[in-house]
């Protein structure tokens, strides 16, 4: 679809009206006026060139940069020892000499990294706390008008993707609302943020991801959503028990999946279960909506109004087209806990410039996070994408985990009916190896259960050595 084709996509026929009586042209709200006017600049800007995209990236870093050197102790100090002068204009050279801050020292730094005296317009202040699924959560302070930005981009979502908006999502996630239980789970009156202060949408269903497979598959039954949203891990358990017991969801056509790097075999696992395609996102507390599934492709655009993305080696040095390095991002509109050239934890590949026409940098996928990564000991880096779909072949598995033991060692933890015979061990060891491209030494243990973490999260592997 080209340009001209989807901006006649973006229907506002929902809108909401702030007005009474009058229905059309619609007369927005404040908030739904100021998300409408994002809106109309998201629209022209995705279709920008890369030039233009980050000559308007570095007009917003150098206010952020400004008011960090002028208001935040961490920046008084760090930033004239980096060199970068009182009055010096930023450049693309001179940003990339800033240092990286990593994950353990923002959490070290604490308040040292955020300030109050935020611009009165950027709204309230407020307190919030990564997931901490490497370790220790990360707290860093937010302002309204980075939720602001979180909101309009997640409305872009729905445009990309031409969601109906007369449609009923249903949310499979973690909630500490204890309501969200079957069998009904929780109705909530519209999709969330991204809509609620512009469109008129349809409802949403919540419920636990804690809940059992097979009592989501039910939920799921009788809501009969036309989009589900979840993590990738309980996603492809989804799958997978509506092919063995029958099931379908007439009603669906999408599902979108966040939270999670993407296992190997989940595309095709959703369209054997129920035809649909998967819409992914890529996301953090600290750092807003980071990246969005291309509408025309499988790969990801960065959300660069809101976000500058870096990917770089062990040299610091910035990946090229295909490489896999450290995300090192800079949320450009947060200007109450700063977070400049801050790497996030993951590692994600570069891609080419997309044949959809945006402007947007490409992300091939999202590899997941540092201890996520297998290493070898020939040096090799790399995420493994071997796991449940590709032993289910072999056996009738439940869940599988790989662990890192060693650079030669892979424990393979395997929930299923009855423990594997030999021959079916030796068939996993095959495939461990031959994804791994090494002779790993391959045991096995059979676990009850493999517990996901505090947020119902899953990781199919994980390294111990790091």
């Amino acid at each position: 679809m080209g340009r001209q084709e989807r901006s006649k996509s973006l229907s506002f026929d929902l809108l909401d009206t702030g007005i009474d009586d009058v229905r059309w042209p619609a007369f927005p709200s404040p908030a739904a006026a100021n998300q409408l006017a994002v809106q109309f600049q998201l629209e022209h800007s995705q279709w920008w060139s890369s030039h233009d995209l980050s000559s308007r990236q570095l007009q917003q870093l150098s206010a952020l940069i400004g008011f960090a050197k002028e208001h935040v102790q961490h920046y008084r100090e760090s930033l004239c020892i980096s060199g970068l002068a009182p009055e010096q204009a930023l450049s693309w050279d001179v940003f990339r000499q800033l240092p990286i801050v990593s994950r353990a020292e923002v959490q070290r730094l604490g308040d040292s990294l955020a300030t109050q005296q935020v611009p009165a317009n950027h709204g309230k202040i407020r307190i919030v706390k990564s997931s901490g699924s490497t370790g220790r959560p990360v707290s860093l302070r937010k302002t309204d008008v980075c939720n602001f930005f979180w909101k309009a981009l997640s409305l872009r979502l729905h445009f990309w993707h031409e969601h109906d908006f007369n449609g009923t999502f249903a949310a499979i996630r973690f909630t500490d609302n204890d309501k969200a239980v079957p069998p009904h789970g929780t109705r909530m009156s519209g999709w969330g943020p991204g809509t609620m202060d512009v469109l008129r949408t349809g409802p949403t269903w919540l419920l636990k991801s804690s809940v059992d497979v097979s009592a989501q598959a039910e939920w799921l039954g009788r809501m009969q959503p036309h989009y589900l949203v979840t993590y990738p891990s309980n996603l492809l358990q989804l799958a997978r028990h509506f092919v063995s017991k029958q099931l379908a969801l007439p009603t669906l056509r999408q599902v979108c999946t966040i939270g999670e790097a993407l296992p190997s075999g989940i595309r095709e696992a959703c369209r054997k279960a129920w035809g649909v395609e998967l819409v992914d996102t890529y996301s953090s507390e600290e750092a807003g909506l980071i990246a969005i599934q291309c509408p025309d492709n499988e790969h990801y655009h960065v959300q660069a109004e809101g976000v500058l993305v870096e990917v770089l080696d062990e040299n610091n040095d910035r990946c090229r087209a295909g490489q896999v390095g450290r995300v090192v991002v800079t949320p450009l509109h947060n200007f109450a806990t700063p977070l400049i050239r801050y790497e996030i934890g993951d590692y994600a590949e570069v891609g080419e410039h997309c044949s959809c026409g945006r402007g947007l940098p490409v992300l091939n996928r999202i590899v997941g996070r540092a201890r996520n990564m297998a290493r070898l000991p020939n040096g090799r880096l790399f995420r493994p994408s071997v796991g449940i779909t590709d032993f289910a072949d072999v056996a009738p598995v439940q869940q599988a985990q790989l662990i890192q033991k060693a650079l030669d060692h892979i424990e393979v933890k395997l929930v299923a009916d009855v423990t594997l015979n030999k021959i079916q061990e030796q068939r996993i060891e095959s495939i461990v190896q031959r994804n791994f491209d090494y002779p790993v030494q391959v045991t096995f243990s059979y676990p009850p259960t493999i517990p996901t973490s505090a947020q119902d999260k899953f990781e199919d592997f994980l390294s111990e050595l790091l």
